[in-house]
Formats: C-alpha cells, structure tokens, sequence
C-alpha cells in the first residue's frame, strides 16, 4: 500500500513539474517573439512592415524566425528575421544575436538595437505603428 501511494506521489511531482516547465518555456517564448517583433522596426527603417509567419526554431539557442513583407511606393518584399536569446550572466534573458536576410548584424548595432530601441518604450510604440500582423 505505501509504495503505489508514494508511485502516486512521484506521478503527480512528476508530471506538476512537466507542466510547470512548459509554462516557463511558453512565457520566455511569448517574450522572445515580442522583442522581435519590435526589434522588425528598427532594422527595416523605411515602409510598412507586414508581418506573414512567426515561429520558433533552433536546438541550441532559443530563436524566433519572422517572416514578412516590406511594402513601400516601390512595391512589396519579401523579408526574414531571425533573433536568439539566451540568458545573461546575471540571470535576465537578452538578445544573443540577430540575421536580417539571413546575415548577421554586427555587435555594436546589436547592443544599440537592445539598449537604445527595445530598451525605449516610445520608440518600441513608434515602430510598432509600422507593424501589421497578418
């Protein structure tokens, strides 16, 4: 009789923890697609921005593909932006890395684009007035 009641007990930890796990990983990707998305703004700098796919890729690091359409008075393009998080030496996630058309922006513009843009509220809240999610 103890041993199922404790095979129970492990059971419900068990499965408590599963859940509890996929929480987190469902609020850090929630976060993570956001920050890209207001990241789209900054980089595509001229246009509408028409947002056509959002997903999460990646093995290694936690990455977020958008795919989107840039549209202009010259017509519209295509466009990819891909953006890795990962957890800082302090704990607080951040911006690893980030491709537009599948190269990498350098370093510096990464730290400006997360210090100086995401850091900004009122600039996340102009560019996303160029956003459309469709």
């Amino acid at each position: 009789m103890r041993l199922s009641r404790l095979l129970k007990i492990v059971a419900a930890a068990a499965i408590g923890a599963v859940v509890a796990t996929e929480a987190w990983w469902l609020a850090n990707g929630y976060r993570d697609a956001r920050a890209c998305l207001n990241a789209l703004p900054a980089l595509e700098e001229n246009g509408d921005l028409v947002v056509d796919g959002l997903k999460r890729s990646g093995d290694v690091f936690d990455v977020v593909e958008i795919g989107y359409r840039r549209v202009d008075a010259a017509g519209s393009s295509p466009g990819r932006l891909r953006c890795a998080f990962g957890d800082g030496l302090n704990g607080p996630r951040h911006l690893l890395g980030v491709e537009l058309g599948g190269r990498p922006i350098g370093d510096a513009r990464l730290y400006f684009l997360e210090r100086f843009w995401l850091g900004d509220e009122a600039a996340v809240e102009s560019g996303r007035a160029r956003l459309r999610v469709e």
